[in-house]
């Protein structure tokens, strides 16, 4: 009976040990943000590579993604330059990953909202 139940709690451990690793991996590739901002809805692709617990990546093609992962939480950050409209600074980025999907908050020199990201289709 005890080896039973040691072995079935070994056994759980150990999914509950690959869940985040699989998440990880299903988080690398591209992705489609739509954010929710005082003008409306902007949109942008991104694409995340995970190694690690590290996030880096391109967002809109041309700015650096560098962040972290765990656990299903994501915490990234852009350095974000645009000339033309003389905007510079950190695009901050935190979400969750459920059901395939990211959503969270975002804030960029004093104005917030939220975000959720899905695959291209």
């Amino acid at each position: 009976m005890r080896i039973a139940l040691l072995s079935a709690l070994a056994a759980l451990l150990v999914g509950f040990a690959v869940v985040p690793a699989l998440s990880a991996n299903t988080l690398n590739g591209e992705w489609n943000f739509v954010f929710q901002t005082p003008d409306g809805e902007r949109r942008v692709p991104a694409t995340l590579q995970v190694e690690g617990s590290e996030v880096s990546g391109k967002f809109a093609e041309v700015f650096t993604i560098k962040g972290n992962y765990a656990d299903t939480k994501l915490d990234l950050t852009i350095a974000y330059i645009d000339e033309r409209e003389n905007l510079k600074g950190n695009l901050n980025i935190r979400g969750n990953l459920a059901d395939g999907k990211l959503a969270g908050n975002w804030e960029f020199a004093g104005y917030t909202g939220t975000f959720q990201a899905t695959r291209p289709k």
